[in-house]
């Protein structure tokens, strides 16, 4: 056995020898030592399920076994903190390398990215690979260099891209062990006494682990794939390949399986066999699905909790758990529906026809939340598959922009006679039907009740009647339908009036609870005899962030206009926007090198701000309250009030999904961005649904309220409104002018912070967006900031400029020279809007004292009020192009002040 200078290979859902590139890695460099840690904790809500449970014990058996045979053996921990755990195993084996192969679902890409900067860290060479697709996430774009958003266009570059797939790698013939004599392994426990009953039976049908899966692999491409084309529909059909539950734990590689097939259809069309050759490209679809999935989950973390297309967020689900039963126990009174749900339970396993005919029926005719459904297949599925769950269920409800239409109704009588025509299906998983004839099969109530007395049924009795008429359930569709887009029309016009909230629609409805009986088992694990496992919360999690990508933008998708034919918008969105903007490629050798902020658990937060007492309450906003809290300056731990040092610590709303957006938005930029006139972020708080960020205290508050806010504050003088222009002009300059250029898009009183010497600094990064990149003029997105601040072309277009930053920058130089709102409500007509009210005097010298604030008693001087006026009215100019840069308007504002200071200094 080898000493220290070992490598770690960190199984996770690649548990083979066979194609792991992590572990060939590894083989290379020396002596390894192979782990698997059981963390399930770290998956959130999405605790996998008992079946699921059962195949990994038994994967992770058969991975033992093999590296048992090639010299090794695997490490197993049971850990609530991989990363933590990671730490230790390295200390204990000396090892100075850490190899793993890439994941794409939103908790693996939060650990893995922790992982890497925790570990680098301490000196530990990190290296990931791609094992589980054929190219990776970042690799597939359009020509514009943006993600696609559609399975057709993404499939057809895949097949079309420059270079193939790497070709499977052989396993190793020897493997050299790390000394692991003080790393023992944990006993496991996947299951408890109540649950190895219905798990032996599992057994008897499924064989997990590596070898059996190539075993599996060999006897569909010699076997039933010629027939796929032609048999994959029938649901009591044996031509399905049955490899997702091994290509989800990673047993066989989608690339060998990808080889593997296409040699096969080489062969066949060598031969003139146009029936395998269809099968095959068929079958390599459902192969393009599984990349899609995780291309859709990197590209737009969060498809697994919110609709893609922004305007499902409006539907009126019916929250039914009478309903929800129902479905479950196969008792809807439709047999094909109810055959499946039945076989769901008793096997863990749908044919993925059935599967779209019963979460088809979940959503569109009982209307239930498409969460509770994708959650219940996530515990009942052998396969259960993060995301393609997800994928599968958005594609049913509507939400992806190539889905289903979600008026459309799949009548499951019709769906059975396609898909299961003699009945066999339905006589297999529902007994009390199994001697009704095939012509009645799948729908027996429309059966002459002599037929039902022969066939020993009694409707509602040993069978139910259908749970919802199928007309009815349409009416009610299209009515629901009706009701989403009203409430989205709302709101958008809300949003419009809202001069706080934004143009955009940055609010989130709360999601629909689980029902109790299906409440995620996270507190409900078999128990576990590992007495001296240290408990830990995994608080501290690391979000993704920014690359030099930044030096190429961060990718944005082109949101289609909102006047699309509404039944079908194409935009891609977690309402509406690309998580692609924010969540950038994480590849070894990107990250920026400037250290990140402090991630502060939310505990340390909470006693930082006293419990977020009222008292401590400085502001509130759209997307959540500001509080006022106390850290060491030097450990930035949590002190005693009063001591220490004063931050500002922002506590998002956990239902505002743009909050969500705008904090990640916050920790990317101003994690790296950083000069006198932006706000310092100094940490940040990622913990379940609580979003927290940290800045410098700013003792002066926002802008907006020495402005706006009536009695108790002294009135700002003309000195210190042209300083407040001046630093926020340079913060603008630093943000336009920087190699990779930023736009703001938020700019506003309220988003410019004031400290102990009334220097501006500005805030509110949550909107910013990279600028364009190689020729293009502009940067396309949905439309998003603040009524009375945004451009007009930018509100008619999406089209997002420099020029769009230097608009706003005229509203609050207006707004710094009238002392009002931008849009004051209290006013009528012309005079509500700023803008629209001061033009008309603003190029007059006779009648700028009319916009001027009162407040300032006229100790202004005329000539400098005159040419920042003039300024207000060049940065609003309703064409773009003619609007100054940023730095002219700096450069003027600095001329203003000197000439000022020369005159009250002579």
């Amino acid at each position: 056995m080898s000493g220290g200078g070992c490598s770690i290979v960190w199984f996770r859902r690649d548990l083979r020898v066979e194609d792991n590139p992590a572990l060939a890695a590894g083989v290379r460099s020396g002596a390894v030592v192979p782990v698997f840690i059981w963390a399930p904790e770290e998956e959130g809500h999405y605790y996998p399920g008992r079946v699921s449970r059962w195949w990994l014990k038994q994967s992770l058996s058969h991975l033992d076994s093999s590296l048992r045979s090639l010299g090794t053996s695997l490490i197993t921990k049971r850990s609530t903190n991989s990363v933590a755990y990671l730490l230790d195993i390295i200390k204990s084996t000396g090892a100075t390398q850490l190899f793993f192969n890439h994941l794409y679902d939103p908790s693996s890409l939060v650990r893995d990215r922790r992982a890497k900067e925790v570990l680098t860290a301490q000196g530990i060479a990190v290296r990931s690979f791609n094992a589980d697709l054929l190219y990776e996430p970042w690799e597939v774009n359009d020509a514009q260099g943006h993600p696609f958003t559609t399975f057709s266009d993404f499939w057809e570059r895949c097949l079309s891209m420059p270079y193939d797939p790497e070709s499977p790698l052989l396993p190793p013939k020897r493997i050299i062990s790390g000394d692991v004599s003080r790393c023992p392994s944990d006993r496991l426990v996947f299951e408890d006494e109540s649950e190895k009953g219905s798990n032996a039976l599992l057994a008897r049908a499924w064989s997990p682990g590596w070898s059996n899966a190539n075993k599996a692999l060999t006897t569909f491409i010699n076997g039933p794939l010629i027939e796929y084309s032609k048999n994959r529909r029938k649901a009591d059909s044996a031509t399905t390949s049955f490899l997702s539950p091994h290509l989800h734990f990673g047993e066989v590689s989608v690339r060998k399986v990808f080889h593997l097939v296409r040699i096969k259809q080489v062969l066949w069309a060598n031969e003139g066999n146009q029936a395998g050759e269809d099968s095959v490209n068929l079958f390599l679809k459902s192969i393009g699905l599984r990349e899609y999935s995780r291309y859709m989950s990197f590209n737009y973390p969060y498809s697994h909790e919110r609709p893609l297309l922004g305007h499902l967020k409006f539907f009126p689900w019916i929250v039914d758990e009478g309903y929800f039963k129902a479905w479950r126990q196969g008792r809807t009174g439709y047999p094909l529906v109810d055959a499946g749900m039945r076989e769901l339970w008793a096997a863990g396993w749908l044919h993925d026809r059935i599967q779209v005919v019963v979460s088809s029926f979940f959503v569109k005719v009982l209307q239930l939340p498409w969460r509770w459904g994708m959650k219940y297949f996530w515990d009942t599925l052998l396969d259960a598959d993060l995301e393609s769950n997800a994928l599968g269920w958005q594609y049913i409800s509507g939400t992806l922009p190539d889905g289903r239409e979600f008026d459309r109704i799949d009548n499951p009588q019709f769906e059975g006679y396609k898909f299961d025509p003699n009945g066999e299906y339905v006589r297999r998983w529902l007994p009390e039907l199994a001697r009704l004839p095939t012509e009645w099969i799948h729908h027996p109530w429309n059966a002459p009740e002599s037929v039902l007395q022969a066939a020993g049924i009694e409707l509602g009795s040993n069978y139910p009647l259908p749970i919802v008429e199928i007309d009815a359930a349409k009416t009610r569709l299209q009515k629901a339908l009706s009701e989403m887009w009203q409430r989205e029309a709302a709101s958008r016009a809300a949003m419009e009036n809202e001069t706080e909230e934004g143009l955009g629609d940055s609010t989130e409805t709360a999601p629909i609870a689980f029902p109790q009986d299906i409440q995620m088992e996270e507190n409900h694990e078999p128990v576990r005899n590992n007495p001296n496992t240290v408990t830990r919360r995994y608080e501290v999690q690391m979000v993704p962030t920014m690359t030099s990508s930044l030096q190429t933008g961060l990718k944005t998708i082109s949101e289609t206009s909102h006047s699309s034919a509404r039944s079908r918008l194409t935009a891609l969105s977690c309402s509406e926007t690309s998580y692609a903007e924010s969540f950038t490629t994480i590849i070894e050798g990107e990250i920026f090198s400037a250290p990140n902020p402090k991630a502060f658990s939310y505990i340390e937060l909470k006693n930082a701000t006293r419990n977020f007492r009222s008292d401590r309450i400085l502001g509130e906003g759209g997307f959540g309250i500001v509080f006022k809290g106390w850290i060491d300056e030097h450990t930035l731990a949590a002190t005693k009030p009063g001591s220490g040092m004063v931050v500002a610590i922002k506590k998002h709303k956990p239902e505002s999904f743009h909050g969500h957006k705008e904090w990640l938005m916050e920790v990317n930029y101003l994690g790296q961005l950083h000069h006198p006139n932006l706000v310092k972020l100094i940490g940040y708080c990622l913990d379940g649904d609580n979003r927290l960020l940290v800045y410098e205290f700013m003792p002066k508050g926002s802008l907006g309220n020495h402005l706006f806010r009536r009695g108790g504050i002294q009135p700002l003088s003309w000195k210190v409104r042209i300083n407040v222009a001046i630093g926020a002009a340079r913060g603008l300059c630093f943000l336009h002018d920087a190699e990779s250029q930023v736009f703001h898009r938020n700019l506003k009183t309220s988003n410019i912070l004031l400290d102990a010497g009334f220097n501006a600094k500005l805030a509110g990064l949550g909107f910013a967006r990279a600028g364009p990149t190689d020729d293009r003029t502009h940067v396309s997105t949905l439309v998003m900031g603040t009524h009375g601040y945004a451009a007009p072309e930018y509100i008619a277009t999406g089209h997002l400029t420099e020029k769009c930053d230097v608009y706003s920058f005229g509203v609050v130089l207006l707004e710094l020279l009238s002392g009002r709102h931008s849009v004051d409500k209290s006013k009528v007509g012309a005079e509500r809007n700023l803008v629209d009210w001061a033009k008309r005097y603003l190029g007059d010298k006779r009648k700028l004292f009319r916009i001027m604030d009162t407040k300032l008693g006229g100790q202004y001087p005329q000539k400098g009020a005159y040419i920042a006026a003039t300024l207000a009215l060049k940065c609003l100019n309703t064409e773009p192009k003619l609007r100054p840069q940023m730095g002219e308007v700096l450069g003027t504002l600095e001329r203003l002040q000197a000439q000022a200071a020369k005159h009250s200094n002579p």
